[in-house]
């Protein structure tokens, strides 16, 4: 048994894809400059003074 796709499918198939296309450009583009996610830079200590000493 055969069925064949609507046109509003195959639009919809090809929209998926070219969004998807963009969308993975940016993030691996963009995943070398993002800052990591586990550092102790972004997460001060709880022992840590966030003033400067006098």
């Amino acid at each position: 048994m055969s069925q064949s796709l609507s046109m509003s499918t195959i639009a919809g198939m090809v929209l998926v894809a070219f969004l998807w296309a963009i969308c993975f450009l940016f993030i691996v583009v963009g995943l070398p400059d993002a800052p990591p996610l586990l550092s102790n830079e972004w997460y001060p200590r709880q022992d840590s003074n966030l003033l400067p000493s006098p």
